[in-house]
């Protein structure tokens, strides 16, 4: 829809476009396939403007342009269909009757049709089989493990963990697909550096197998006493093998005797057959004193904070807490490796009563070190005070219904945090004690002062913030006050130049969003009735003004309402340097139309049939609506949205395609009807 036309050539503008566009979602022949989870229900929609009856707009697709839709038109919706089923064995044979579940096969469509996901249940005792109706296209099939195949004394057959079935399977045509999942059963002892696991009271750990397409496999954990083995079902291919410790173990005064962190001690080893794998957990201790500038680390009103470990791989450890007074000692037990250490302090160490000498902002004390042996590493803190005063142009800070904000010190090397806040009324005075760095410094504002205050009626202080102090280079005692800026804009707010109808529910609201730090800032609602005016105090800059729609305006039957129900960009790049008028006219366009099923009347089920999902492409904000298709009613829908770039999808029920049912006529998994390339 690049121009107005009238409605009926509207919709022959948009047919043809959906000839277009009609095949991003499924398909089905003979043939083989792969993976990934995915219900193929309704699904909630991302950004401004929220999801509506049913559900949402459906999950962005970052690589389809959409569909302009800029004048009222009609455009009807062709779901495309094909049926496939099949019978799923394990090393060729049929899988047997067992208590446990025996897992899923997952069908998930490919680039464009990569929301045509539906997982279908093997149950527990039968023959194993399956039957699904999804759109023709190109799938991914994996098996997905049942719930309890790991756990404690499971006699499950079935793979432990999930992985791929079948790749790039074209389904275009009513057909028949058997699949077998390949199993080996690997068993195995494990040692603690080369000797038996120590009995405990807690547990002692558990492995994990993580296979090259990224699914894993979890055995039971190892228990507290006795000899440590393993028995494990896995799909064949190659993994990394992992260990994961007891993350409570390195909470006391001693360093525990097994590692309190996990990560791979066994990278990237061939499964491909029925064997024995043998494995050790190497481990090191290390312990030491936490000092404050080579000092003993002085008494405190309240816990001093700790200390975190952190591996390459993200895994880590934190010591038990400091405590409020006596040696910072820590001990703790990790894998070998290379660790970040720093401290995780105490925010309420600071306060407008306090002074404390232990950092209430805690980051990074040791960029990197490696940890290959047992020994001791003692860790200094070297802290400085800040102090200072929040003003607003010159003057103190006005009193407010809520919160005034704090400050935020963000530490280049890692770490830092907020202040506390500057409270409501009185001297807007702050100190905070924090790691000698260098920081960006900047006004954390409240929001809430803006979607409170009265309509047209501006807070005294910003409700999105700001920069205060840029590479500021904090190394020794020293006062930062924070002269905070504000402008305030105020306006009217129309629809299609005319005032803002009345409407059965809130009208929406307006977010001003700022790039960076500053955050965004909303109005309060519009009500429903009523000229709409709004006043916003905020921090200077360049902002975005975004619709907040409210999706429930729009209840996918006729009339469709004069107000749009999703949301998204009004104004882009408004420069507000100083106090002014930004008057804001909303744009609306209504859409409507037909569903149908490879171009036939859409059938009657049982259950429902799934939802009409209307959504903005990413850049465009990703808001979205949904409208129930039911079970047997008409199925035709109508909505109005801002003018942009949409895409259509049919939100599918999965339960259509739910054990034990018959194949159902309407797709159970989910496709982009329209907006999308085939």
């Amino acid at each position: 829809m690049k121009r107005e036309v009238p409605s009926r050539a509207l919709a022959l503008v948009l047919g043809a476009a959906l000839v277009v566009a009609a095949g991003c979602g499924g398909g089905a022949s003979r043939a083989d396939g792969g993976p990934t989870a995915g219900s193929g229900g309704a699904s909630a929609t991302a950004g401004t403007g929220g999801g509506g009856t049913g559900g949402g707009g459906g999950a962005v697709l970052p690589t389809c342009a959409g569909l302009a839709l800029q004048a009222d038109g009609v455009l009807d919706l062709d779901l495309r269909a094909v049926s496939v089923t099949g019978t799923v064995t394990r090393n060729g044979a049929a899988i047997a009757d067992q208590t446990a579940n025996r897992g899923q096969i997952l069908f998930r469509g490919t680039g464009s049709l990569s929301e045509a996901s539906v997982a279908l249940d093997l149950g527990t005792t039968g023959a194993a089989t399956y039957r699904v109706r999804l759109a023709p296209g190109t799938y991914d099939i994996d098996y997905v493990a049942g719930t309890s195949a790991c756990a404690t004394g499971s006699t499950s057959v079935m793979p432990c963990g999930g992985g791929p079935l079948k790749r790039g399977v074209s389904l275009l045509a009513d057909g028949v697909l058997d699949l077998d999942v390949r199993v080996v059963t690997v068993t195995g002892s494990v040692t603690l550096k080369g000797a038996a696991f120590p009995d405990q009271t807690r547990s002692r750990g558990s492995l994990g197998f993580t296979s090259s397409a990224g699914m894993m496999a979890a055995p039971a954990a190892f228990g507290s006493t006795g000899a440590v083995t393993y028995r494990v079902n896995l799909i064949p291919g190659m993994y990394d093998v992992s260990y994961g410790g007891d993350a409570a173990g390195c909470q006391q005064d001693t360093p525990p005797a097994i590692p309190c962190n996990g990560g791979v001690i066994k990278p990237q080893i061939n499964l491909a057959a029925d064997g024995v794998l043998d494995l050790d957990v190497p481990v090191v201790k290390v312990s030491g004193n936490v000092t404050l500038a080579g000092a003993v680390l002085p008494t405190a009103t309240a816990n001093r904070g700790a200390l975190t470990f952190t591996g390459a791989s993200g895994t880590g450890a934190t010591t038990r807490a400091l405590g409020t007074t006596g040696n910072g000692f820590y001990a703790v037990t990790l894998l070998p490796g290379s660790y970040s250490v720093a401290l995780a302090a105490n925010a309420a160490l600071c306060g407008p009563t306090l002074t404390p000498e232990v950092p209430c902002l805690g980051g990074t004390l040791i960029a990197s070190m490696p940890l290959s042996s047992d020994g001791v590493l003692d860790v200094d803190i070297r802290a400085v005070t800040v102090t200072g005063t929040a003003t607003l142009n010159g003057q103190p800070l006005p009193t407010t219904t809520s919160d005034r904000g704090s400050l935020r010190f963000t530490r280049a090397a890692g770490g830092g945090g907020a202040t506390y806040s500057f409270g409501t009324t009185g001297a807007a005075t702050y100190r905070v004690r924090l790691l000698q760095g260098t920081y960006d410094v900047d006004y954390a504002a409240n929001a809430g002062l803006c979607s409170l205050a009265a309509a047209g009626t501006p807070p005294p202080l910003p409700c999105t913030g700001g920069s205060i102090a840029r590479a500021l280079a904090l190394m020794t005692d020293g006062v930062l006050d924070a002269p905070l800026r504000r402008v305030q804009v105020s306006g009217n707010v129309t629809l299609k130049g005319a005032a803002m109808p009345t409407a059965t529910a809130s009208r929406g609201t307006l977010t001003f969003s700022l790039p960076g730090v500053g955050g965004a800032a909303s109005t309060a609602s519009f009500g429903t009735t009523g000229n709409v005016t709004y006043g916003l105090s905020l921090w200077p800059g360049t902002y975005d003004v975004l619709l907040g729609a409210n999706a429930s305006l729009c209840t996918g039957v006729a009339p469709a309402p004069a107000l749009p129900c999703t949301g998204g960009s009004l104004r882009a790049a408004v420069s507000l340097a100083t106090d002014g008028v930004l008057e804001v006219d909303v744009p609306a366009v209504t859409v409507s139309g037909t569903v149908t099923l490879n171009g036939a009347a859409l059938p009657t089920e049982t259950l429902t049939r799934g939802s009409v999902g209307i959504g903005r492409v990413a850049a465009e904000g990703g808001a979205g609506v949904s409208f129930s298709l039911g079970t047997n009613t008409a199925a035709t829908y109508t909505a109005t949205v801002l003018p942009g770039h949409y895409l259509f999808r049919h939100l599918a029920n999965a339960g259509l395609c739910g054990s034990g049912r018959a194949i159902p006529t309407v797709p159970c998994a989910s496709q982009v009807v329209v907006g999308c390339p085939r």
